[in-house]
C-alpha cells in the first residue's frame, strides 16, 4: 500500500505538501503561513482517535488535523502549532514564565482526570503565557494505577535538567503545582502511602531535585 492522507475540514490543501514530503517523528513544515508537526502513530486508530479526541483536547494540545501513511514507515498524526518551541537561550525572565505555563498546564490536566506521563520541554510549544503539549495523543484518562505524583517530579526534573530553571526555583514551582485539589490529592496520597511528613510543596520538590542529578 503507498501513501495517502486522511485530512480535517478547512486543511484539504495540505493534500499537495503532504503528498511531496517524507515524514518524520517531530517533522516540522509550513503552509500557507500556518505550521505543522508530525508525531509517529502505532496505528490507524490511534490517529483517528486522537482526531475524534481534539474538541475536548483543544485546550491542552495541538490541534490534529489529519494524518498520513507512508508505507513501510507507518502512520503520522499532523497537528497545527501555534507556538514556538522553548529554547534555554530565552532571557531569564522568558525561562520563567515557560516554566509556570509548563507547571500549569500539567496541574490544568491533573485537575481534569487526565495524565500525560510528565512534560519535558522539547514536547510543548509556547504561545504567550501558554504551554501545550505538542503531541496530543500523549494525553490519557489518569486511573488509580496512574502515579501523577511522579508525573509532577519528572515535569519539575526536567525543566531543571534541561537548563530552564534552577533548584532554587523547584519549591515556587511545586507550590504552583498544587493550586488545585487534585493536584494537592496526588501529592497527600504519595505521603500517606510513603508516610512522609512534612510540607507537600517541599516534599514534591526534594523528590525532584533528587531525581534531577541523575539526568
Amino acid at each position: 500500500m503507498g501513501r495517502f492522507a486522511v485530512l480535517a475540514e478547512s486543511f484539504e490543501h495540505l493534500s499537495y505538501p503532504l503528498g511531496r514530503l517524507e515524514p518524520s517523528d517531530k517533522g516540522v513544515f509550513s503552509e500557507h503561513r500556518e505550521n505543522f508537526i508530525f508525531h509517529r502513530m502505532s496505528g490507524e486508530l490511534d490517529a483517528e482517535m486522537s482526531i475524534s479526541a481534539s474538541d475536548a483536547l483543544s485546550l491542552h494540545a495541538a490541534l490534529p488535523v489529519g494524518f498520513v501513511f507512508e508505507g513501510d514507515s507507518g502512520f503520522f498524526l499532523v497537528c497545527k502549532t501555534v507556538g514556538r518551541q522553548p529554547s534555554k537561550s530565552m532571557p531569564a525572565a522568558e525561562k520563567s514564565e515557560f516554566c509556570r505555563a509548563v507547571v500549569e498546564r500539567l496541574s490544568a490536566l491533573h485537575s481534569e482526570g487526565l495524565g500525560c506521563g510528565g512534560l519535558s520541554p522539547d514536547a510543548v510549544e509556547f504561545s504567550g503565557k501558554e504551554a501545550r503539549l505538542l503531541n496530543p495523543a500523549k494525553i490519557f484518562a489518569a486511573n488509580e494505577s496512574d502515579s501523577l505524583f511522579f508525573e509532577a517530579v519528572s515535569t519539575l526534573r526536567s525543566l531543571v535538567s534541561k537548563g530552564f530553571a534552577n533548584k532554587k526555583e523547584l519549591p515556587a514551582l511545586a507550590s504552583l503545582y498544587l493550586s488545585t485539589p487534585a493536584c494537592r490529592e496526588a501529592v497527600f496520597s504519595y505521603m500517606r502511602e510513603k508516610k512522609l511528613s512534612g510540607l507537600p510543596h517541599l516534599v514534591l520538590s526534594e523528590a525532584a531535585r533528587k531525581y534531577a542529578a541523575y539526568f
